[in-house]
């Protein structure tokens, strides 16, 4: 009895240490084996790297020259095509543990780590402890979400930084708290600073306020001044992505080389994720499928509390339905929501077996089957890199020529 009166008492500090311990199972299983598995992991790697060296060396008054030397040594560098805070905290980790394809995975744990906690704090504010952990259990063993989280790419950081820029946005506008703006300043720049795709939060934050009908917060003065802040923060990030990052404008830029009809094209782009998030969640979505047509029906009092889940799902839409380059790895973005749309089932069917939630035993069920899909996930991983890089090291002098064979 005391054992159960203690974990009431402690519920929240309970489910997030079992949420922790998930996350750093299925994110540390082969983290020491093979360096990278993606075309992408080695450059984000080498960016933590160069932002290291430029710490130590500090070069104030030749920064340019200093870099291009760099790039001219180690052209694996994607410094002005990719933003650079993540290679920022990535380069903490290097003065920590040391330089090594280790050190830059355990980086993306550390933003898995907040993803989670985050989004555990977000759905308990706006609802309860056990939908929040229910939600937050399913969103950290998504396949998807494992997969990429293993890597060494910008998702998953970026991610993170954004449920974080949505919890501030929710205790700022909602709950209003005035510091939350600052917080929120912040989150925002910094996913933005993690990769430019996170601007997906603007349309976000827009859609919610229309949802919401709070149009008079429009003309507030925090709510100008913040908008203000984050357009001057995000500038310099901005011209520096057109002058550097051509390669990457040009995927955004909707293109029709072979002429082929309009509507097509349009129906592509916004069936394009809609069918990949059903092909890769199909439980989840069912259920959050099942769970708003039950919202809708007899308990239309909690469709305003997910309406910013709803801008989410509808910002993301807007945002990577008219981008042209698509990936699957970019539903990352829009998964979350319907995690939280699953495990509202438990406040929707209240049967129950021998006082068990009927509800409870199938997202139980539903978290194990992921959690054993994603722990036998398998990523073939490129090794070598570190031993090259360190022959490198030593034959400077040398000239190395690597021939791909096709």
């Amino acid at each position: 009895m005391k054992t159960f009166k203690y974990f009431q008492k402690n519920r929240s500090l309970h489910y997030i240490a079992l949420l922790i311990l998930v996350t750093v199972v299925l994110l540390t299983k082969g983290i020491t084996q093979g360096d990278f598995w993606f075309s992408d992991d080695a450059r984000h790697a080498m960016d933590g790297v160069f932002v290291l060296d430029f710490l130590k060396d500090l070069p104030v008054f030749n920064s340019y020259d200093y870099i291009c030397q760099y790039y001219t040594k180690y052209p694996a560098l994607g410094i002005g095509v990719y933003p650079p805070f993540f290679s920022l905290v990535e380069a903490i980790f290097y003065g920590l543990f040391g330089i090594s394809a280790f050190s830059a995975k355990l980086t993306v744990l550390f933003f898995s780590l907040i993803a989670v906690l985050y989004w555990f704090r977000l759905i308990r504010l706006i609802f309860d402890e056990k939908v929040a952990f229910y939600s937050a259990l399913l969103f950290t063993t998504t396949p998807l979400i494992v997969e990429w989280s293993r890597a060494v790419m910008l998702e998953t950081p970026t991610l993170a930084l954004v449920i974080m820029s949505v919890y501030f946005f929710y205790n700022f506008i909602e709950l209003r708290k005035p510091r939350h703006g600052y917080y929120l300043i912040f989150a925002t720049v910094a996913a933005i600073y993690t990769k430019q795709t996170a601007i997906f939060l603007i349309p976000i934050f827009f859609f919610y306020m229309i949802l919401s009908k709070k149009y008079k917060m429009f003309l507030s003065l925090n709510v100008i001044m913040i908008s203000f802040a984050i357009f001057i923060l995000v500038l310099p990030l901005a011209l520096v992505t057109f002058k550097y990052g051509s390669t990457n404008i040009s995927q955004t830029v909707f293109e029709n080389p072979q002429n082929e009809p309009l509507l097509e094209i349009l129906l592509s782009h916004w069936s394009f994720y809609l069918i990949n998030l059903f092909i890769e969640n199909k439980p989840v979505l069912i259920l959050s499928i099942i769970t708003i047509f039950l919202l809708f029906v007899k308990n239309k009092r909690n469709i305003q509390k997910i309406t910013i889940f709803f801008a989410w799902v509808l910002g993301f839409y807007v945002t990577f339905s008219y981008i042209s380059s698509k990936d699957v790895r970019y539903s990352c973005f829009c998964i979350l929501p319907f995690t939280l749309f699953a495990a509202l089932l438990i406040n929707e069917i209240p049967l129950k077996i021998r006082k068990t939630s009927i509800a409870s035993i199938l997202l139980v069920c539903l978290c194990l089957y992921q959690f054993v899909i994603s722990y036998n996930l398998y990523n073939q991983s490129i090794s070598g890199y570190e031993k090259a890089a360190q022959y490198i090291m030593e034959n400077e002098a040398d000239t190395v020529f690597f021939k791909v064979l096709e």
